[in-house]
């Protein structure tokens, strides 16, 4: 695999390639020379834009975010260098290229979350990581598998095949957040999911997984149909509109399940799930009698949908605000270090260490200004291993807590003094 230094190297040899090319084609007046110019200015800039994923050390596994963001990246080069050599004329290159783009940033950034929540210990969440990274997989292939199988007359269809399943993986994986198991993280745990949460996940799993089939099966149809179009059964779309009615609502209350507000403000989750599903009931029985004039249809499913969005949102900040709560933990003895010279991982105990690599002498203590077990403010109480007011527990004070023995550590070669407080 290609490290961040031979990037660097080739970056420069493609540069030089680049202007040295230039120079030539403006003389020349060769085609294949400019050619040649795009190639490697393209090849050039992916690799300026993707070397912060790429590794530093080419014996380390790299994790699914970064895969997943290199290969992006390379098959983009690859379908531009496509247009390049073409003379950029062949039309279904230019529609891959817009759908590559168009539809992949935008599965990129719903797939971003549960990529870097992958490289987390904590695997509560495996079913909704799965189902928003394949999820987003899968709408961005079959959209560019369209794109390049139907030719550029389908190209609104691919957008709308990408999307649909774009937007139906998203809330059948905000769904599955209902079915998460015991959180394992020590600092930052979210609340376990109740019964209620598990059934409401099948149920908006499968109603996600349904939406997507009523709404993808039209264009099927339509596919493989001959040129002339026949009208597309109407039992798809209500289909299609009910079940997304029941999945998104499902999806909201199992996303802002994970919060930690108290009320009055977590009632917000309430009035945002209320309020989408105010929405789309609605707009379901429009859809039962689309020649029936409903009254005031389209203001009230405007209200619901602009009253849902801002709650749904201020609810996101509030998890945002409260997703760090103190933990109880006890006195800390030791911790995880990299040497800042050597760059040596080791464990280290309180007191003075010595890197055993390159010398390096580092001296640790911590001294509680907020209580862990309770977050109390610590720093206006009287200096010293006191108890917090509040809870009783043992305030953390430097040279009070045993001293660990001076594990190796992989670091530096002055003395340093490290103190965290």
């Amino acid at each position: 695999m290609l490290t961040r230094a031979p990037a660097l190297k080739l970056m420069l040899i493609l540069l030089a390639a680049s202007a040295i090319l230039s120079i030539i084609s403006i003389f020349a007046r060769s085609t294949i020379a400019w050619q040649l110019v795009g190639t490697a200015t393209a090849i050039a800039v992916a690799l300026a834009i993707t070397l912060p994923a790429m590794p530093s050390d080419e014996r380390r596994r790299l994790p699914l975010l970064q895969r997943t963001y290199l290969g992006y990246v390379g098959i983009l080069t690859l379908i531009v260098t496509g247009m390049i050599w073409t003379n950029a004329n062949a039309q279904d290159l230019n529609m891959l290229c817009w759908i590559w783009v168009s539809v992949g940033v935008p599965c990129l950034l719903i797939a971003l979350p549960a990529l870097k929540q992958r490289q987390q210990a904590d695997r509560s969440l495996w079913l909704a990581e799965g189902l928003s990274i394949w999820g987003a997989y899968a709408a961005l292939g079959c959209a560019t598998l369209w794109t390049a199988t139907q030719g550029r007359t389908w190209t609104d269809i691919g957008f709308t095949v990408g999307f649909t399943l774009l937007g139906a993986s998203a809330v059948a994986a905000a769904a599955a957040i209902g079915l998460r198991g015991p959180s394992t993280d020590r600092f930052a745990p979210s609340p376990n999911a109740t019964r209620f949460d598990r059934v409401l996940g099948y149920v908006g799993i499968a109603a996600a997984v349904l939406a997507a089939g009523c709404s993808i099966g039209p264009f099927i149809a339509r596919a493989l149909q001959p040129p002339t179009f026949s009208p597309v059964d109407p039992t798809f779309w209500t289909l299609w509109i009910w079940s997304s009615t029941l999945a998104v609502p499902i999806g909201v209350w199992n996303l802002l399940g994970m919060a930690r507000t108290a009320p009055p403000l977590c009632y917000l989750r309430h009035l945002a799930v209320l309020s989408v599903f105010a929405a789309g009931f609605i707009l379901s029985v429009a859809a039962l009698d689309p020649a029936h004039d409903y009254y005031y249809v389209g203001e009230w499913f405007w209200a619901f949908c602009i009253l849902g969005s801002t709650s749904f949102l201020g609810a996101i900040i509030l998890m945002r605000i409260h997703r760090a709560r103190p933990v109880g933990a006890t006195p800390i003895e030791q911790l995880e270090m990299r040497c800042p010279r050597c760059a040596q991982k080791s464990t280290i105990g309180l007191g003075e260490s010595v890197c055993t690599c390159c010398g390096l002498a580092v001296l640790i203590d911590f001294r509680d200004d907020r209580c862990p077990g309770c977050g109390y403010d610590l720093q206006g109480t009287a200096a010293g291993p006191t108890n917090c007011p509040e809870c009783g527990r043992v305030r953390q004070w430097p040279g009070v807590a045993p001293a660990a023995t001076h594990a190796p550590l992989d670091s530096v070669n002055a003395p340093t003094l490290v103190r965290n407080t």
